[in-house]
């Protein structure tokens, strides 16, 4: 039997989590599935419990890799690795309703889609909500526009149903090694697509972890760094597109969630006690803005350089990116 759909999962120390995951797709009811799972050189017991839901279900296969490499590149991989007329991508942490994902993959086929989109709901430590995304179809380079401007309550990939063809046709991939991997994988397959079907309701529940290293409250240096790609990779993806128009408003809600919620939050990783934390890190940052400056807008400049130490040759820099 050919299998319909392949559900891509990626975990990196998720032993509290990753079997209710698993369990969410009732993997013995669906024959027609398959569930590739990519252990991200996992520290605790996920590759454990990995290994007796293997032993369990034929329709499970995994791969372990030795050194973290990170949710782009296991992504990648468990891609190229998948066998199914569509793609599905379920985080270690979150699950679904196996029902409603049997309707959607039905529908997808019957409608012979590129992609499904769908709402969702999230689970937070008190209460849930429902995320409803809009209802209808679209032309693909419309479905981009909606995606970049957040109609489909998120920019996850999660909460979609991909046809492997096309994303293998069109070259969709990951980002590796930053933060924020979904967008540009989404963006791209939502604008190549031919056809986008978007339901109200979804299939995937979202819990939403303070733990997960995608939180925007996890100030880092990577999560700086991936703020800035992210802003940037929109940028030059509306750069090139032929009816840049269509993207203004979705590219200035890019802008205002960046300068509103990231860079303020992330930027203060910079300074520690009015001193440079990592100097180098500092420099290579800068150097990152300053030779993307065409792209940034005088909102993020300013950011940058407002929430940055005041030092002599900190403020040339600034100078020199903001001039």
């Amino acid at each position: 039997m050919s299998e319909e759909l392949s559900v891509i999962m990626c975990a990196r120390n998720e032993e509290r989590h990753i079997a209710g995951a698993v369990k969410s797709l009732q993997l013995a009811a669906h024959p027609e599935w398959e569930l590739i799972i990519v252990d991200d050189s996992s520290t605790d017991r996920t590759g454990a419990v990995i290994e007796q839901f293997r032993k369990k279900l034929p329709n499970i296969r995994t791969h372990r890799f030795d050194v973290n490499m990170g949710q782009g590149i296991a992504r990648n991989f468990g891609l190229m690795l998948a066998k199914g007329e569509y793609l599905a991508f379920l985080d270690a942490d979150d699950y679904v309703h196996a029902d409603k994902l049997q309707t959607h993959v039905a529908l997808a086929r019957t409608k012979n889609v590129d992609i499904l989109a769908g709402g969702h709901r999230r689970i937070y430590d008190v209460g849930e909500k429902s995320c409803p995304a809009p209802e209808g179809e679209y032309p693909g380079r419309v479905a981009a526009a909606l995606y970049l401007a957040r109609e489909f309550a998120s920019w996850g990939s999660c909460f979609h149903l991909f046809k492997r063809g096309h994303i293998l046709r069109n070259a969709c991939f990951f980002t590796p090694h930053f933060y924020y991997e979904d967008v540009v994988f989404c963006v791209n397959a939502f604008y190549k697509a031919s056809n986008v079907l978007s339901l109200k309701e979804g299939f995937y529940v979202y819990r939403c972890n303070n733990q997960s290293t995608t939180r925007i409250n996890t100030n880092s240096q990577l999560h700086l760094l991936s703020s800035a790609r992210l802003y940037f990779d929109i940028a030059q993806f509306i750069n090139t597109v032929s009816n840049a128009g269509l993207y203004s408003a979705a590219f200035n809600k890019i802008c205002e969630i960046l300068v509103n919620e990231h860079f303020p939050k992330m930027l203060p990783v910079l300074k520690y006690g009015g001193n440079l934390r990592d100097p180098e890190f500092y420099n290579t940052f800068i150097s990152y803005i300053n030779c993307k400056k065409s792209l940034f807008s005088d909102s993020v400049l300013h950011v940058v350089s407002s929430q940055c130490t005041k030092n002599d040759d900190v403020l040339k820099q600034i100078e020199r990116v903001s001039a």
